[in-house]
């Protein structure tokens, strides 16, 4: 045994080597040709690449010689032919990393010709590559490899593999290149390149740049490359001819760099409005050339974009929004837009109008088309150019100037200067330029270096192109509104300048406290658009209405109007805002969008609000300043704000609150009870001290019915709701945005409970706050966020008339109805609808629809269109902008029901739809010879073996199974004295038959044939398989036969007539009368002889035997034989036996059970050896008489 041990490990030990040897000695071969004019070729192979170590290499060249070698840098492995022709290379060893050409991306032309002799990869082999880097660049004759699957398992580099082998086309979707990070140019310029790579593992890939730039044929499909570690994707489908797949779901998240990315990708234009490129940096010349190109890009989020310039340069179709592109860090838009004949003015008036609202950096270069001197934006290009420096000589080129100037402002070589178009030719009638609102033709003028610019009083003059300093001049003053400023016709205000005269006035004009005295009404009649308040008062913007020598004490109702971009700069100036100082005001209906005031302390749309009542305000906008900052109101006394809403960013100190910093009321100053109530606020605020969500500092002010969704960043003394409220009542109020503070006195919905504090039914999330406890008392709590959806939670609150629950996009909480849009809904059936029925403006909401058990979802009808559910039963209404009907139909569940069948039948129907409790008929089509063996649903036999089944009551999905089989003829015959079992007349095939045969009582069985064969009398036999009809005959006989004894007189046969089993002997006894002889025995007629005792032997049918007897004659006689003692114990003695005698002794059955001879002279025998009984003793033939054994 240990012997065998050995011999067994040193074949093992053996063959693992000779298998490894054999991994070993395959060879990296190609197949080159070398030409007539120059013979020689080299391989440029590379050591210590990767951590592969120095390289270790035999190079068999194919004409029968050989190199080796090995370094731990580059080497160039020369060889030179003898004849031209193709030769097999094969490469042994440790190859890390080799090329035809050359390890950079600029190979001279020699290195160029070696790398085109390179035709064919026969073989991939065993070794280990480390780097693909360059391998076959620049083999323009490589026309294909094998599919053999190389070893890339250390490989992170394959820079320009293929880059310019412009005759190779082969899938290579097989490789494995889970480990590269490298991809760079890797089939640059490969212009038949089109094969399959769709299924690369690109995960761990971060530089593309190139990868397919100038691989003209290429048009793969890409969509699953995983790309989200990618940092570079410059010129990656540069100069592609037919590149135009689906790649708008790559995550380009960690993307850096895209210029030239698809430069001259003249078939692409797919979507990719749904790219993360808010890491991009480089976006330039990203889609120049391009000349099919128009996708929406208006997703898009540039924060990080700095580079930009000539990115759209020559795409002549794009034309698409790009407003909404925030482009803050952008330092180069140089001939963004050259030669994009398709843009429209309409969108470059709102790309203008998008960046003029916008921080923009300075001394950017601009170039766009130029039609961009007739759009609408001229004004804000302008302010643009004055205030960020931006450089956009290009346009000043094929433009003329426009110069608009206000009353107070002198026209000189500082005046706002606007852009307008080539003047070349006759100058045009000033209503063909574009109009400002509130401004006046004035005439031409030229514009001298620092000099005046001179008035000309004519028009339709005629000049050249080198006269590019004309421009048309407006002139521009502020113009009181119409109206009276009664209540009955009031001051209606419907423009900037309409609205700078309320604020400044007219010089000779109304003066300020007569434009704001009370019983003075004033309505807005339009929407506003002020930013170009941000140049007025040298850079101050904005002139309060009401100040610290005059308040504003009149009615201003915004009709629902708003005033957009207002912009207001003095932090030296307290009480400031839209509104300065108020006292006795009624501020309502009124928007504010995109407001930005700087001040100091009271920072406001109302700076300071006495005694005044601000009522359905709606603002949006950016606030700054010291102590008492509120997005509504920095100071509230004795006022008070309802159904206010304030989406804000505050920056102050101390006192500052989403809708109002301070609020106080002060007994006997009349006015109002302080009261901010029906109110929300939204945003962020930075701040210190005494910071909150809705107010910072409340003294015996309420805080009622209303929310806070602000993210506050502050030190201490902070609440969701309010900071601190003094001797004042919070009830019914909640807060949701999250709490950043170091310091104390932080609450969920109250910073500081000071005494007589009141809380009443005032909530916070503890999720979205972070916050565990809040001052205060009477049912206060935190709540999860998922408890905010349940309008029980809220104790108290009126969810009939002032609530509901909606959604924002974000969250389901309450929020007042009238900020809501309504979805109503209703239901056709068993059923319900679950989620908000109430939703912002522009948000979406998702509805889970819950059918009663056994019912499910018929159709849902949005606005009475079908909208589809998932497999939650949940739909989405997006972008919701008006009151949403909602109905769904219910329905009885319907289950698919499958049905199938073995082979050798059909069954109908195979597939269908039951309804809940329905029953379903399901029929089998099968030849006559097959028979259905058992009907199964859902797996369990049920019994039935009918062609129909009827299924019943249907309640789930359920699979209904037929099995059949197809059956043989049983046929059977056992006479009329057999049974033959089982009693059927088909048999199934692949079953056991299992086959009893048995005679009938007094009859034998006594052999079986099946189909023809015996198998013996048996009983049982078995059949299996059954793979054919089955014929079986049973061979039966009676069980006994009759043996008739017929005979003359003068003798006996002994036994008389008796029945003897089937296949028993039965011997028969002949015996004369005395002085008679037997003559013959006869056995059905047929003589045997003058036996004196015939047996019948294997007794298988009915006999007759007969004795034939004759009187001896008197000279046959003999001596009577006598014998004695009878009865005997042993030995007989014979007398008067004159010859030898054949002695027999026979029972009394007639069977011989002794036989011996006497004579005369030995006439005595022995019948020890019998039983005790009575026998015959038979002489010669001659019954002698009965002789007793005792």
């Amino acid at each position: 045994m240990k012997a065998y041990f050995f011999w067994f490990s040193l074949l093992m030990i053996s063959l693992t080597q000779l298998t490894y040897a054999a991994e070993e000695e395959r060879p990296f071969i190609i197949t080159i040709e070398i030409p007539e004019d120059s013979k020689d070729f080299f391989v440029k192979i590379k050591g210590d690449v990767n951590g592969s170590g120095a390289s270790d290499y035999t190079i068999d060249w194919g004409d029968g010689t050989t190199t080796s070698g090995g370094s731990s840098s580059e080497e160039t492995v020369n060889h030179t032919y003898a004849t031209a022709g193709e030769y097999q290379v094969s490469m042994s060893g440790k190859l890390p990393q080799l090329t035809f050409s050359n390890f950079s991306y600029a190979p001279d032309d020699s290195e160029k010709i070696n790398a085109s002799r390179v035709k064919r990869v026969e073989q991939w082999g065993t070794n280990k590559w480390y780097s693909t880097g360059y391998m076959f660049k620049s083999a323009s004759n490589l026309l294909e490899m094998t599919e053999e699957k190389p070893d890339f398992s250390k490989v992170e580099m394959m820079n320009s593999m293929f880059s310019e082998a412009t005759n190779f086309n082969q899938d290579l979707n097989s490789w494995d290149v889970s480990n590269v990070t490298n991809l760079a140019f890797m089939f640059r310029d490969a212009i038949s390149f089109n094969g399959d790579i769709s299924s690369w593992d690109v995960g761990a890939v971060t530089n593309m740049p190139g990868m397919f730039d100038g691989a003209l044929a290429f048009n793969r499909e890409l969509k699953d490359w995983d790309v989200s570690n990618v940092i570079d994707m410059s010129f990656m489908f540069a100069n592609t001819r037919d590149f135009n797949q689906d790649i708008g779901m790559w995550n380009v998240g960690s993307v850096k760099r895209m210029p030239l990315m698809f430069s001259a990708s003249n078939a692409f234009n797919g979507d990719l409005n749904q790219w993360n490129v808010s890491e991009v940096e480089d976006l330039s010349e990203m889609f120049s050339f391009s000349k099919n190109f128009n996708g929406d890009l208006s997703n898009w989020n540039l924060a990080s974009a700095e580079y930009m310039g000539s990115m759209f340069r020559f795409a002549e179709k794009f034309n698409q929004d790009l407003s909404s592109w925030k482009i803050s860090n952008v330092k180069n838009l140089a001939f963004m837009f050259e030669n994009t004949q398709d843009y429209s003015p309409y969108l470059s008036d709102k790309l203008w109008d998008s960046w003029f609202r916008q921080e923009l950096n300075e001394n950017v270069r601009f170039y766009a088309p130029k039609y961009y001197c007739n759009d609408l934006s001229l004004e804000k290009r302008q302010i643009i150019i004055d205030n960020n420096f931006w450089d956009i000589s290009e346009i000043i080129k094929e433009c003329g100037k426009i110069v608009y100037c206000f009353k107070e402002e002198k026209i000189n070589s500082d005046t706002l200067l606007l852009f307008l178009g080539h003047l070349s030719g006759k100058l045009k009638e000033p209503s063909f330029y574009p109009q400002k609102e509130g401004a006046e033709f004035l005439g031409w003028s030229i514009d001298l270096d620092n000099y005046p610019i001179v008035l000309w009083d004519f028009d339709q003059n005629t000049f050249t192109e080198d006269e590019t300093n004309l421009y048309p001049v407006f002139f521009t003053e502020s113009f009181p509104p119409s109206g009276e400023g009664t209540e009955s016709n009031p001051y209606l205000i419907s423009n900037l300048a309409e609205l700078r005269w309320l604020s400044e006035g007219l010089e000779g004009g109304l003066s300020d406290a007569e434009r704001w005295q009370a019983g003075t009404y004033y309505e807005l009649s339009q929407n506003i658009d002020a930013i170009e308040s941000r140049i007025w008062n040298e850079g101050k913007g904005f002139a309060p209405i009401g100040n610290e020598e005059v308040s504003f004490r009149a009615h201003f109702n915004g009709n629902g109007f708003s005033i957009q971009s207002l912009r207001i700069d003095d932090s030296n100036r307290d009480n400031i805002g839209f509104f300065g100082r108020t006292t006795g005001a009624d501020i309502r209906n009124l928007s504010l969008k995109d407001y930005n005031i700087n001040g100091g302390t009271g920072v406001g749309v109302v700076g300071n609000a006495y005694t005044t009542a601000i009522e359905n305000i709606k603002v949006e906008g950016y606030l700054q300043g010291n102590d008492r900052l509120g997005g509504v109101a920095g100071v509230l006394i004795n006022s008070k704000v309802s159904d206010a809403k304030a989406q804000v960013e505050l920056n102050g100190t101390n006192e500052v609150g989403g809708l109002v910093g301070y609020a106080n009321y002060v007994w006997g100053a009349g006015g109002y009870s302080t009261d901010i109530r029906n109110a929300s606020a939204h945003g962020i605020i930075n701040a210190s001290s005494y910071v909150g969500g809705l107010v910072g500092d409340a003294q015996n002010a309420n805080i009622v019915n209303s929310y806070s969704n602000v993210y506050i960043k502050a030190i201490s003394n902070v609440g969701g709701v309010v900071a601190r409220n003094n001797a004042g009542r919070t009830a019914h109020v909640y807060a949701a945005g999250l709490i950043k503070a170091s310091g104390s006195n932080i609450g969920g919905v109250v910073g500081v409970n000071t005494t007589g504090l009141l809380v009443e039914n005032a909530y916070w999330d503890k999720e979205t706050t972070g916050q565990s406890s809040s001052p205060g008392s009477n049912a206060s709590a935190g709540l999860a966020t998922v408890d905010f959806q349940l309008q029980s939670n809220f104790n108290g609150w009126d969810f009939e008339n002032l609530w509901g629950i909606g959604s924002d996009g974000e969250n389901i909480r309450p929020f007042f109805q009238k900020d809501l849009i309504a979805i109503t809904v209703s239901k056709e059936g068993n059923g319900n609808i679950e989620g908000p029925l109430f939703a912002t403006a522009g948000t979406a909401v998702t509805l889970k629809v819950v059918p009663e058990e056994f019912y499910e979802i018929d159709q849902i009808l949005v606005d009475g269109e079908t909208r589809e559910w998932d497999e939650q039963n949940e739909f989405m209404i997006a972008n919701i902008q008006q009151e949403v009907q909602v109905n769904v139909r219910f329905k009885l569940k319907s289950y698919i029901v499958t049905a199938t069948v073995n082979e050798g039948a059909t069954i109908s129907p195979e597939e269908i739809s039951v309804t809940h409790g329905e029953d379903q008929n399901f029929t089998l089509t099968m030849p006559e010879d097959y028979e259905v063996v058992d009907w199964k649903v859902n797996g369990f036999s049920q019994g039935h073996y009918s062609k129909d089944f009827l299924l019943e009551n249907v309640t789930e999905e359920t699979t209904v199974e037929a099995e059949v089989v197809q059956t043989f003829a049983f046929t059977k015959d056992a006479g009329d004295h057999g049974v033959i079992s089982p009693f059927i007349d088909r048999i199934r095939k692949g079953s056991q038959l299992s086959i009893q045969i048995y005679a009938l009582e007094d009859y034998l069985l006594t052999d079986v044939l099946i189909n023809g064969e015996s198998v013996g009398a048996v009983n049982y036999y078995d059949i299996y398989p059954v793979v054919e009809a089955v014929d079986v005959k049973a061979i039966i006989v009676p069980a006994a036969y009759q043996i008739t004894v017929s005979q003359t007189e003068n003798g006996t046969i002994s036994p008389e007539t008796t029945s003897v089993a089937f296949g028993d002997s039965q011997t028969f006894t002949v015996t004369p009368d005395t002085y008679y002889k037997i003559v013959d025995v006869l056995v059905e007629g047929e003589s045997v002889g003058a036996v004196s005792t015939y047996t019948f032997e294997n007794v298988v049918e009915d006999y007759t035997i007969t004795a034939l007897f004759d009187r001896i004659l008197s000279n046959e006689l003999q001596t009577e034989i006598k014998f004695y003692p009878n009865p005997s114990q042993g030995q007989v003695f014979i007398e008067g036996l004159q010859t030898t005698g054949e002695v027999r002794i026979l029972d009394l059955s007639g069977r011989v059970v002794l036989e011996t001879k006497v004579s005369e002279v030995a006439s005595q025998f022995d019948i020890s050896a019998l039983g005790t009984g009575i026998y015959q003793l038979v002489i010669n033939g001659q019954v002698i008489g009965k002789l007793m054994k005792e």
